[in-house]
C-alpha cells in the first residue's frame, strides 16, 4: 500500500488563509498613507494662504493660487474659508485659513468600517503685516 502525503496541500491551506488578512494590512497601510498625505497637503496650503493673506492678497487670488497649486486634491470637494475677508483686514491683526476637504475610502471592508468619506481640515492662523 501507499501512503498518502497530505503535506502538499497545506502550503496552500495556509496561503489562502493568511493571504486576505495580509491583503488587507497592505491595503490599510495604503489608506493610512493617502490619509495622512493629503492632511499634510491640507496644512501647507492653509499656511501658504495665511502667508499670501498676511502679504495683503485679495481672497479671490488666494483662492485661485490655492486651486491651481492643488493638482492631486479634487477641487470640487475642497473648501476653502479665509476669516475675516480681505474687506475688514487691516496690519496686526489675525487672518485664519481653513482648508476642508473629504477623503474617499477606496478599500470596501476598511470603508466599512471607518466609512465611505473621513474629513479633514488644516487651518493656519498669522497676522497681517
Amino acid at each position: 500500500m501507499k501512503k498518502i502525503n497530505f503535506r502538499k496541500g497545506q502550503g496552500i491551506v495556509e496561503m489562502v488563509l493568511v493571504l486576505p488578512i495580509l491583503l488587507l494590512v497592505v491595503m490599510g497601510i495604503f489608506e493610512v498613507g493617502r490619509v495622512i498625505s493629503v492632511e499634510l497637503t491640507l496644512n501647507h496650503y492653509a499656511r501658504e494662504g495665511v502667508r499670501l493673506a498676511s502679504l495683503g492678497k485679495d481672497d479671490i487670488d488666494i483662492i485661485q493660487d490655492m486651486n491651481s497649486h492643488m493638482t492631486n486634491l479634487d477641487n470640487g470637494s475642497l473648501n476653502i474659508t479665509i476669516n475675516p475677508s480681505d474687506s475688514s483686514r487691516r496690519s496686526g491683526d489675525n487672518v485664519v485659513v481653513t482648508v476642508s476637504y473629504d477623503v474617499n475610502i477606496i478599500t470596501p471592508i476598511i470603508s466599512n468600517v471607518v466609512g465611505s468619506n473621513i474629513s479633514l481640515s488644516g487651518e493656519f492662523n498669522g497676522r497681517v503685516e
